[in-house]
Parts: structure tokens; C-alpha cells; sequence
């Protein structure tokens, strides 16, 4: 870093500049606060602090996603410079995974926060000024990263927009090494979830990116906008990733290539949208990222990008896996999973899966057991689309009530025995035996995720009531779900008459998910 620029504060054991940027959402006396008095450091002990939007998008671990799934692309040993590090988000798996860590944040406030959180962190030097005026040394640093951080330079620049990002993307692109690579994460200025009624994200006015921003605003880009902008910096290498929901709390990323079509449509379809804005729902997204997943168009409408670029043609910016799934949303600590699609180098692809937080492909508690083998991707119809599409045939649910029925009849026949009331019973490694789990291939179910297994029976008519309650929730507020309709559909599969059934297996839903959900 270039430190004429800046004067080193032995207070606040940074490095400041006067050209700052204010810069503030209000929370960050709360932050400083708490990291102040965080004693044991323990970025655990932080969780239970997460109340509401601000606390989750600083405090939440699954900020990591956006960065820790490309390290094996990354030279480990070499500087990383952090442009608009925040108050740490991302800076914590930084420091532990890199030699040398440079924080940039333009607002002080922020910065004295980020300060508190790494205290302990001793190879992390934090700056603070504005990124745009820093004049950065010339190779020096093998990765940066501007991860939510392009969208606001036009903003805080008094040059036109498209100058202002080129001339910023050239400085960063001097200050790497010749094998340096640069992390963009920005949301995507024609993301599906905005067409559907979600406001913008920086400005809260839906439709205003679409309309390319008429009043003064943090700027997105389209793909192809901004892959013009990084090669017009001198840039040679660009890799896009695309996120969902979004690139602040990715479950799912995957690498933009042909071969991504080759797979299951269900990847495109986000199973949870960021909550930070309000939004209508003008359309099922689900069954609109299909229609555009058969032409091919999906890169253009993922709701955000990841970025990797170098300005050498020979830097591998490409993983080794084409489509990558975190399984840690609500899921406790120890269950936390990665779900990997690669290409078989035989023929087709096969599913790699393991523990976020150690090697072992099985745990096993007690009744309660996970089981993470890999095994050859399986094509087929999705039935999540499947059951999407019959949810909303205007035909009183009569479709989707068949489908459900023919779930109950693949389920019989697993079934030896009957409980007190008449009820199959199954085996406790069916109790995810469910749409998102399911694939029709050649007019039969093939059940391709069964990691959670319990050592008991349970009866047919508990997974036909996931099915129900599970997929309503994936609706993102398309639909609602309420007891007294769970209830009615069940006694269309099962002819049952409505009564405590229902309060039956809401209760065992919830001991059997017990083992396995966050409190």
C-alpha cells in the first residue's frame, strides 16, 4: 500500500487519510460496541447477536461463501488487498487463509469497527480512505477483491460512469501481480428477482435499474456491460460465476459455461431470496428461470455475479467443479454440507459432497444419521418443477394432489407394516422423500438426496406433509400456506377425516428436524 497517502494512528492502530467518504447505515456504534466487548474473539460466539438484516449481513458466516469456494485458485502465501472491507464480514477468512491482508474502507466509523473485530489478527493492516484517490503501489498484491464495492464508484466519483469504473479497474488491475487475480461480486443490473417485483438494492426503487438508473444512484451492470468494462481495464482473463439468491448470502454458485445446460434446471432456481428489501411478486421466478434456462439465457438474468479476472491469458480461473451447493442455511454447525457437480472425465458429471467443517462423508448421533456419498449425476425430470407447475394449474389442486398421490404410491411400496391408525410405515431414510429430492426418470421416481436418515419407522402420510408444507415454503410469499389447507390436501390423498392428524405430524416434523435444524 502506498502510505504517503496516509497518516498511521497509534490510537487507533490504522492508517488514515483525509479523504474519507461518510459513508454510514447508522449501525455501526452498535458493531463497535460489540466487537469491542466480544472478549473471548470468538466470531461463534457473535451468532447469537443476528436480529435482523444489518446483524446478518455483518455477523453471518455464510458471507464467506462469496470467496472460500475459488481457493484453490488463489497463491495462499502471496498480499491480498480488500477494497471496502466493511466491518469484517469477509475480512476474517481473509486473514486466515492469506499471508498479508490490506483493508481498505473509505469510512472511518466502519474502519474503527473493522479495527475492534481483528484486533487479534496480526497479519491484517487496515487503511482508511477513499479507494478511488489511493494511488495503489504497482504489483504488489496477488488477489483483491471488490465484493459489493464497484456498484458505488461512479457514485462517489465526479467523472461519467463509464470513465469512472475503467480508470478504478485499471488502478487495482496495476497494483497485481502479473499472476494477481481481482474478485468482483455485484449484483446483476437485469437479475430475475428484480423483474419480479424486488426493489433495487441499493436505492429501494424497484424497476430503476432496468431503467438504467434515472436518478442519482449506486449503478449495477449487465453482463455483458460489465465484462466490457474489466477487459476495456486491461484485463485478458474473465470468469463469470453466477450466485443465488444473491452473492451476499450465495447457497448456490455456478460457472458460467455451456455445459452447465447439460444439467438439471433445478440449479437455476434460487429457494430463497435476500430479505433486505421489500418486493410483490409479479410472477412464480421458479417456472421464469426455467423458461430462460431452455434458451440458454440464464447467465444473463442470475441475480448476481461473481467475477474472477486477471490480466494474464495463462492465471486458471476456472474450478474444477461446474455447479457448487451450500447446505448451511439454518442446518446446525456439524451438518453443514458442500455439494459439488463436475464433469466425469469418462462421460456425463458426478455429485461430490462433504462436511463444511471436516472430511468424514457420515455422522452418525444416536437414531439420527448423515450420509454424504457421492454418486454419478442422475438426469431426469425435476419434480420440484413438476410440482411448481401443478401448484398453480387452476384446477382446484386436483394435479397437484395427483402428484402427491403418486408419491403415497411409491411410498407403499417400501412399506411392510402399518401404524395404530392404518398409516405405512417407512424406513427413517425416506423421510426426505421429497420434490426437491426427487427425479423422474423413464416414468420412475429416483430418490438422488437421502443424507438425513433416522434409525425408526415413519409413517407415509409425515413425508406427504413435508412435501406440502416444505414446498410452500420455497415459494418465496408466492403462495401461503395455512393449517387448515395443509390439512384439506391431506385428506385428498389419504381420504382421511380432518381432525389431530395434522397436529401429529406437524410435532413429529419438527422433533425429527430437531436433530438436524438451527433452534
Amino acid at each position: 500500500m502506498n502510505q504517503s497517502l496516509f497518516t498511521y494512528s497509534e490510537d487507533e492502530n490504522m492508517y488514515i487519510s483525509k479523504d474519507n467518504i461518510a459513508y454510514a447505515d447508522g449501525s455501526e456504534d452498535f458493531f463497535i460496541n460489540l466487537f469491542t466487548s466480544n472478549q473471548s474473539r470468538s466470531e461463534d460466539a457473535l451468532q447469537v447477536h443476528i436480529k435482523d438484516w444489518a446483524t446478518k449481513y455483518h455477523l453471518s458466516p455464510n458471507r464467506e461463501n462469496v470467496i472460500c469456494h475459488f481457493s484453490d485458485l488463489f497463491n495462499k502465501e502471496g498480499r491480498v488487498l480488500e477494497i471496502g472491507a466493511g466491518m469484517g464480514a469477509i475480512t476474517r477468512y481473509l486473514a486466515a487463509n492469506f499471508k498479508h491482508v490490506d483493508c481498505m474502507e473509505g469510512s472511518l466509523s466502519r474502519a474503527k469497527a473493522l479495527r475492534a473485530r481483528a484486533k487479534r489478527m496480526k497479519n491484517v493492516d487496515i487503511y482508511v480512505g477513499n479507494a478511488i484517490n489511493a494511488n495503489l503501489n504497482k504489483n504488489e498484491y496477488d488477489l483483491a477483491t471488490l465484493i459489493g464495492v464497484l456498484e458505488y464508484i461512479p457514485f462517489y466519483s465526479e467523472k461519467p460512469q463509464e470513465e469512472s469504473v475503467t480508470e478504478f479497474l485499471r488502478s487495482v488491475s496495476a497494483a497485481l501481480t502479473d499472476e494477481g487475480i481481482l474478485v468482483i461480486a455485484i449484483e446483476n443490473k437485469f437479475g430475475l428477482k428484480y423483474f419480479s417485483g424486488c426493489a433495487e438494492d441499493h436505492n429501494g426503487i424497484p424497476f430503476s435499474q432496468i431503467m438504467d438508473y434515472p436518478l442519482k444512484s449506486p449503478v449495477t451492470f449487465g453482463r455483458n456491460e460489465l465484462e466490457g468494462l474489466i477487459k476495456s481495464a486491461g484485463f485478458e482473463s474473465v470468469q463469470f460465476y453466477h450466485a443465488f439468491p444473491d452473492y451476499k448470502f450465495p447457497n448456490s454458485i455456478f460457472r458460467e459455461c455451456e455445459e452447465i445446460y447439460k444439467l438439471n434446471p433445478d440449479i437455476f432456481w434460487p429457494n430463497q431470496v435476500a430479505d433486505n428489501m421489500p418486493r410483490r411478486h409479479l410472477f412464480f421466478e421458479p417456472l421464469a428461470a426455467y423458461s430462460i434456462y431452455k434458451e440458454k439465457m440464464s447467465r444473463f438474468f442470475s441475480n448476481s455475479f461473481i467475477v474472477l479476472c486477471s490480466k494474464s491469458p495463462n492465471v486458471n480461473l476456472k474450478t474444477n467443479w461446474l455447479y457448487s451447493k451450500w447446505s448451511n442455511y439454518m442446518i446446525k454447525d456439524e451438518f453443514q454440507s458442500i455439494t459439488k457437480i463436475l464433469p466425469d472425465k469418462g462421460c456425463g458429471f458426478f455429485t461430490e459432497k462433504r462436511f463444511k467443517n471436516g472430511d468424514k462423508s457420515r455422522i452418525s448421533e444416536g437414531t439420527f444419521s448423515v450420509n454424504l456419498s457421492g454418486r454419478r449425476y442422475i438426469h431426469g425430470e425435476p419434480m420440484l418443477l413438476t410440482a411448481y407447475k401443478a401448484l398453480l394449474a387452476k384446477d382446484n389442486f386436483e394435479t397437484f394432489v395427483n402428484l402427491l398421490k403418486e408419491i403415497k404410491t411409491e411410498l407403499s411400496k417400501f412399506s411392510r407394516e402399518k401404524d395404530n391408525d392404518g398409516y405405512d410405515l417407512v424406513s427413517g431414510q425416506y423421510f426426505d422423500y421429497t420434490f426437491w429430492n426427487l427425479v423422474r426418470q423413464n416414468g420412475r421416481f429416483i430418490y438422488i438426496d437421502a443424507k438425513w436418515n433416522f434409525k425408526l419407522k415413519i409413517p407415509a402420510d409425515l413425508i406427504i406433509y413435508r412435501n406440502i408444507t416444505e414446498l410452500f415454503k420455497r415459494c418465496n410469499g408466492y403462495y401461503s400456506v395455512y393449517y387448515n389447507f395443509v390439512e384439506s390436501l391431506l385428506s385428498r390423498v389419504f381420504a382421511l377425516e380432518k381432525g389431530p392428524r395434522v397436529k401429529y405430524l406437524a410435532a413429529f416434523d419438527s422433533k425429527l428436524s430437531s436433530f438436524f435444524i438451527k433452534d
